[in-house]
Protein backbone atom coordinates (compact mmCIF):
# COMPACT_ATOMS: atom_id res chain seq x y z
CA UNK A 1 0.00 0.00 0.00
CA UNK A 2 1.32 3.40 -0.79
CA UNK A 3 2.50 5.97 1.79
CA UNK A 4 -0.37 7.71 3.97
CA UNK A 5 -3.43 4.98 2.85
CA UNK A 6 -3.35 3.50 5.78
CA UNK A 7 -5.90 3.99 8.62
CA UNK A 8 -2.90 2.44 11.14
CA UNK A 9 0.29 4.36 11.93
CA UNK A 10 2.44 1.26 12.45
CA UNK A 11 4.08 -0.42 15.25
CA UNK A 12 6.09 -3.24 16.40
CA UNK A 13 5.64 -6.31 15.73
CA UNK A 14 3.95 -7.93 18.62
CA UNK A 15 3.60 -11.98 18.81
CA UNK A 16 0.87 -12.87 21.81
CA UNK A 17 -2.32 -13.91 21.09
CA UNK A 18 -5.31 -11.35 21.71
CA UNK A 19 -8.77 -11.25 20.78
CA UNK A 20 -11.80 -9.49 19.31
CA UNK A 21 -12.81 -6.65 21.94
CA UNK A 22 -15.08 -3.63 22.04
CA UNK A 23 -16.71 -3.24 18.39
CA UNK A 24 -19.36 -1.30 16.34
CA UNK A 25 -21.52 -3.66 15.79
CA UNK A 26 -24.01 -1.57 13.56
CA UNK A 27 -21.12 -1.38 10.95
CA UNK A 28 -21.30 -3.46 7.95
CA UNK A 29 -17.59 -4.25 8.09
CA UNK A 30 -18.63 -6.36 11.26
CA UNK A 31 -22.04 -7.92 10.14
CA UNK A 32 -21.69 -11.91 11.30
CA UNK A 33 -18.39 -11.35 13.24
CA UNK A 34 -18.29 -12.10 16.55
CA UNK A 35 -15.02 -14.42 17.13
CA UNK A 36 -11.67 -12.91 16.26
CA UNK A 37 -7.97 -13.70 17.82
CA UNK A 38 -4.60 -13.69 16.39
CA UNK A 39 -1.07 -14.38 17.32
CA UNK A 40 0.95 -11.52 14.83
CA UNK A 41 0.01 -8.21 14.89
CA UNK A 42 1.10 -4.77 14.83
CA UNK A 43 1.43 -2.07 18.12
CA UNK A 44 -0.34 0.34 15.62
CA UNK A 45 -2.11 3.70 16.53
CA UNK A 46 -5.35 5.35 14.79
CA UNK A 47 -4.43 8.44 12.20
CA UNK A 48 -6.19 11.51 12.40
CA UNK A 49 -9.33 11.27 10.35
CA UNK A 50 -9.56 7.20 10.53
CA UNK A 51 -12.60 5.53 12.05
CA UNK A 52 -12.38 3.31 14.44
CA UNK A 53 -14.32 0.24 13.72
CA UNK A 54 -12.98 -2.72 15.79
CA UNK A 55 -10.41 -3.00 18.89
CA UNK A 56 -8.64 -6.01 20.45
CA UNK A 57 -9.10 -6.47 24.19
CA UNK A 58 -6.19 -4.75 25.14
CA UNK A 59 -7.66 -1.53 23.34
CA UNK A 60 -4.89 -1.91 19.91
CA UNK A 61 -6.76 -1.38 16.79
CA UNK A 62 -7.89 -4.45 14.72
CA UNK A 63 -10.37 -2.60 11.99
CA UNK A 64 -10.45 0.66 11.15
CA UNK A 65 -11.47 3.00 7.46
CA UNK A 66 -10.46 5.88 6.25
CA UNK A 67 -10.91 8.12 3.03
CA UNK A 68 -14.59 8.17 2.95
CA UNK A 69 -14.71 3.63 3.19
CA UNK A 70 -12.62 3.36 0.20
CA UNK A 71 -10.14 2.16 2.66
CA UNK A 72 -10.16 -0.66 5.27
CA UNK A 73 -7.21 -1.35 7.44
CA UNK A 74 -7.36 -4.60 9.33
CA UNK A 75 -4.58 -5.38 12.30
CA UNK A 76 -3.84 -9.03 11.08
CA UNK A 77 -1.30 -11.49 10.08
CA UNK A 78 -3.15 -13.38 7.37
CA UNK A 79 -0.50 -14.97 5.34
CA UNK A 80 1.88 -17.97 5.31
CA UNK A 81 1.91 -19.49 8.95
CA UNK A 82 -1.55 -18.09 9.00
CA UNK A 83 -2.32 -17.67 13.28
CA UNK A 84 -5.52 -16.07 12.71
CA UNK A 85 -8.46 -17.57 14.04
CA UNK A 86 -12.55 -16.98 14.31
CA UNK A 87 -14.22 -14.82 11.72
CA UNK A 88 -11.38 -13.45 9.63
CA UNK A 89 -12.61 -14.91 6.52
CA UNK A 90 -16.33 -12.97 6.63
CA UNK A 91 -14.35 -9.84 8.03
CA UNK A 92 -12.28 -9.94 4.61
CA UNK A 93 -15.17 -10.42 2.62
CA UNK A 94 -17.35 -7.49 4.80
CA UNK A 95 -14.13 -5.10 4.55
CA UNK A 96 -14.50 -6.19 0.07
CA UNK A 97 -17.71 -5.08 -0.20
CA UNK A 98 -17.22 -2.03 1.73
CA UNK A 99 -14.50 -0.61 0.39
CA UNK A 100 -15.98 -1.09 -3.11
CA UNK A 101 -18.70 0.60 -2.09
CA UNK A 102 -21.04 -2.33 -2.43
CA UNK A 103 -24.08 -2.30 0.43
CA UNK A 104 -25.67 -4.61 1.64
CA UNK A 105 -29.28 -5.11 1.95
CA UNK A 106 -31.65 -7.00 4.37
CA UNK A 107 -35.23 -8.27 4.77
CA UNK A 108 -37.40 -7.12 7.29
CA UNK A 109 -39.85 -9.78 7.49
CA UNK A 110 -43.40 -7.99 8.07
CA UNK A 111 -46.30 -10.18 10.14
CA UNK A 112 -49.54 -9.61 11.66
CA UNK A 113 -51.93 -11.83 13.62
CA UNK A 114 -55.78 -10.72 12.73
CA UNK A 115 -54.84 -7.23 10.79
CA UNK A 116 -52.49 -6.43 7.53
CA UNK A 117 -49.35 -5.11 6.51
CA UNK A 118 -50.70 -1.78 4.77
CA UNK A 119 -46.98 -0.16 3.69
CA UNK A 120 -44.31 -1.46 2.96
CA UNK A 121 -44.93 -5.34 3.26
CA UNK A 122 -41.45 -7.42 3.59
CA UNK A 123 -38.89 -4.48 2.32
CA UNK A 124 -35.75 -4.62 1.27
CA UNK A 125 -33.22 -1.86 3.80
CA UNK A 126 -29.81 -0.97 3.53
CA UNK A 127 -26.98 -1.67 6.18
CA UNK A 128 -27.62 0.97 8.91
CA UNK A 129 -30.81 2.53 8.00
CA UNK A 130 -34.34 2.67 9.23
CA UNK A 131 -37.45 1.49 7.90
CA UNK A 132 -40.96 2.41 9.01
CA UNK A 133 -44.16 -0.39 9.00
CA UNK A 134 -47.80 0.41 8.84
CA UNK A 135 -50.64 -1.52 9.67
CA UNK A 136 -54.23 -2.11 10.32
CA UNK A 137 -56.96 -4.28 12.34
CA UNK A 138 -59.07 -6.59 10.80
CA UNK A 139 -62.79 -5.83 11.05
CA UNK A 140 -63.62 -6.50 14.26
CA UNK A 141 -60.48 -6.27 15.84
CA UNK A 142 -57.94 -3.83 17.33
CA UNK A 143 -54.38 -3.10 17.59
CA UNK A 144 -52.88 -4.27 20.77
CA UNK A 145 -48.57 -4.17 19.95
CA UNK A 146 -46.01 -4.18 17.74
CA UNK A 147 -41.91 -4.87 17.97
CA UNK A 148 -39.10 -6.17 16.55
CA UNK A 149 -35.35 -5.55 14.14
CA UNK A 150 -34.75 -2.94 17.08
CA UNK A 151 -37.27 -0.55 17.39
CA UNK A 152 -38.89 0.73 20.39
CA UNK A 153 -41.95 -1.63 21.02
CA UNK A 154 -45.60 -0.72 21.60
CA UNK A 155 -48.64 -2.09 23.14
CA UNK A 156 -52.14 -0.96 23.48
CA UNK A 157 -55.26 -1.41 24.96
CA UNK A 158 -57.54 1.15 23.64
CA UNK A 159 -59.97 -0.90 21.72
CA UNK A 160 -60.53 2.65 19.62
CA UNK A 161 -56.94 2.03 17.89
CA UNK A 162 -57.16 0.22 14.95
CA UNK A 163 -53.60 1.19 12.87
CA UNK A 164 -50.17 1.36 13.96
CA UNK A 165 -46.90 3.30 12.60
CA UNK A 166 -43.62 1.54 13.75
CA UNK A 167 -40.13 2.47 13.08
CA UNK A 168 -37.29 0.16 13.38
CA UNK A 169 -33.67 0.26 14.74
CA UNK A 170 -30.83 0.51 12.34
CA UNK A 171 -31.44 -2.52 10.07
CA UNK A 172 -27.68 -4.78 10.34
CA UNK A 173 -28.78 -8.00 9.72
CA UNK A 174 -32.81 -9.75 8.31
CA UNK A 175 -35.56 -9.34 10.81
CA UNK A 176 -38.99 -9.62 11.79
CA UNK A 177 -41.52 -6.62 12.40
CA UNK A 178 -44.48 -8.57 14.25
CA UNK A 179 -47.88 -6.80 14.81
CA UNK A 180 -50.94 -8.40 17.37
CA UNK A 181 -54.44 -6.79 16.70
CA UNK A 182 -57.00 -8.59 19.05
CA UNK A 183 -61.12 -9.35 18.98
CA UNK A 184 -62.66 -6.22 20.18
CA UNK A 185 -65.26 -6.20 22.88
CA UNK A 186 -68.97 -5.64 21.45
CA UNK A 187 -71.70 -6.82 19.28
CA UNK A 188 -71.42 -7.58 15.82
CA UNK A 189 -74.78 -7.44 14.06
CA UNK A 190 -74.65 -9.05 10.01
CA UNK A 191 -76.98 -11.26 8.34
CA UNK A 192 -77.71 -12.82 5.03
CA UNK A 193 -81.34 -13.99 3.01
CA UNK A 194 -81.53 -17.27 3.56
CA UNK A 195 -84.73 -16.64 0.74
CA UNK A 196 -86.14 -14.11 -1.16
CA UNK A 197 -88.47 -14.69 -3.80
CA UNK A 198 -91.12 -12.54 -6.01
CA UNK A 199 -94.20 -13.45 -7.08
CA UNK A 200 -97.15 -11.98 -9.46
CA UNK A 201 -100.64 -11.86 -8.61
CA UNK A 202 -102.20 -9.71 -11.54
CA UNK A 203 -101.64 -6.62 -11.31
CA UNK A 204 -99.86 -6.98 -8.04
CA UNK A 205 -96.22 -8.08 -7.10
CA UNK A 206 -95.60 -10.15 -3.98
CA UNK A 207 -92.01 -10.03 -2.35
CA UNK A 208 -91.64 -12.44 0.52
CA UNK A 209 -88.21 -13.08 2.04
CA UNK A 210 -86.22 -14.70 5.54
CA UNK A 211 -83.78 -12.74 6.81
CA UNK A 212 -81.10 -14.61 8.89
CA UNK A 213 -79.99 -11.78 11.37
CA UNK A 214 -77.10 -13.04 13.63
CA UNK A 215 -74.64 -11.41 16.42
CA UNK A 216 -71.30 -12.68 15.94
CA UNK A 217 -69.95 -10.37 18.64
CA UNK A 218 -69.16 -11.42 22.38
CA UNK A 219 -71.50 -9.24 23.88
CA UNK A 220 -75.25 -8.85 23.58
CA UNK A 221 -77.50 -6.26 21.51
CA UNK A 222 -80.72 -4.74 22.62
CA UNK A 223 -83.13 -3.53 20.74
CA UNK A 224 -82.49 -2.54 17.14
CA UNK A 225 -84.09 -1.78 13.96
CA UNK A 226 -84.12 -2.99 10.20
CA UNK A 227 -85.33 -0.96 7.13
CA UNK A 228 -85.92 -2.86 4.29
CA UNK A 229 -85.07 -0.78 0.93
CA UNK A 230 -86.13 -1.30 -2.87
CA UNK A 231 -83.06 -0.64 -5.07
CA UNK A 232 -82.00 -0.50 -8.61
CA UNK A 233 -78.77 -1.54 -8.22
CA UNK A 234 -77.65 -3.09 -5.17
CA UNK A 235 -75.60 -0.67 -4.10
CA UNK A 236 -77.76 2.91 -3.52
CA UNK A 237 -80.68 2.99 -1.43
CA UNK A 238 -83.88 3.60 -2.84
CA UNK A 239 -87.23 4.06 -1.51
CA UNK A 240 -88.14 2.26 2.05
CA UNK A 241 -90.39 -0.57 1.93
CA UNK A 242 -90.79 -2.25 5.34
CA UNK A 243 -89.08 -1.23 8.52
CA UNK A 244 -88.99 -4.32 11.83
CA UNK A 245 -87.45 -4.47 15.11
CA UNK A 246 -85.38 -7.08 16.98
CA UNK A 247 -85.59 -6.97 20.74
CA UNK A 248 -82.54 -8.54 21.82
CA UNK A 249 -79.79 -10.50 19.87
CA UNK A 250 -77.50 -12.15 22.68
CA UNK A 251 -74.10 -12.68 21.29
CA UNK A 252 -73.70 -15.58 19.10
CA UNK A 253 -77.13 -15.99 18.59
CA UNK A 254 -78.79 -15.95 15.39
CA UNK A 255 -82.72 -14.98 14.67
CA UNK A 256 -85.16 -15.12 11.63
CA UNK A 257 -86.87 -12.41 10.50
CA UNK A 258 -89.75 -12.71 7.95
CA UNK A 259 -90.24 -10.11 5.18
CA UNK A 260 -93.52 -9.53 2.91
CA UNK A 261 -94.40 -6.44 0.30
CA UNK A 262 -97.05 -6.00 -1.80
CA UNK A 263 -95.74 -3.51 -5.42
CA UNK A 264 -98.16 -2.66 -7.59
CA UNK A 265 -95.37 -3.40 -10.65
CA UNK A 266 -93.21 -6.36 -11.39
CA UNK A 267 -89.68 -5.81 -9.06
CA UNK A 268 -88.14 -8.70 -10.94
CA UNK A 269 -84.64 -7.84 -11.57
CA UNK A 270 -84.34 -5.07 -8.73
CA UNK A 271 -82.60 -5.30 -5.63
CA UNK A 272 -84.15 -5.31 -1.63
CA UNK A 273 -81.63 -4.02 1.04
CA UNK A 274 -81.90 -4.78 4.73
CA UNK A 275 -80.23 -2.11 6.57
CA UNK A 276 -79.44 -4.08 10.23
CA UNK A 277 -79.56 -1.47 12.99
CA UNK A 278 -80.45 1.27 10.20
CA UNK A 279 -81.00 3.93 13.28
CA UNK A 280 -77.38 3.33 14.59
CA UNK A 281 -78.49 2.74 18.48
CA UNK A 282 -75.72 -0.16 19.03
CA UNK A 283 -72.22 0.21 19.36
CA UNK A 284 -70.49 -2.73 17.28
CA UNK A 285 -67.54 -3.94 16.50
CA UNK A 286 -67.75 -3.76 12.96
CA UNK A 287 -70.36 -0.95 11.69
CA UNK A 288 -69.28 -1.76 8.19
CA UNK A 289 -71.21 -5.40 7.23
CA UNK A 290 -75.07 -3.96 8.67
CA UNK A 291 -75.99 -4.36 4.43
CA UNK A 292 -77.54 -7.83 3.26
CA UNK A 293 -78.21 -7.09 0.05
CA UNK A 294 -80.51 -9.89 -2.31
CA UNK A 295 -81.72 -9.99 -6.05
CA UNK A 296 -85.44 -10.48 -7.36
CA UNK A 297 -84.86 -12.88 -9.76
Amino acid sequence: MADGYSPFSTGDIYYSYYSLGAFDGSSPIMEGVSELADYYRSMVTLKDGATLVASYTDGVPLVAWDFGGKVVGINMYLGVYIQATGDYQTLIYNALMFASGEINQYTVTTTATNGTITSPNNPIVNHGDTTTVTGSANAGYYFTGVSGCGGTPQTNTNQTITTFSYTTGAIISNCTVSATFAVKDGPDLNGTWQSLTGRSFGSRYLVRGSLLVSNTGNQGAGRFTITYYLSDDGVILGSVLRTGSVFRLNAGATGRMFFSYFATESLQGRYIIAVIDSGGVIAETDEKNNLVVGRLN
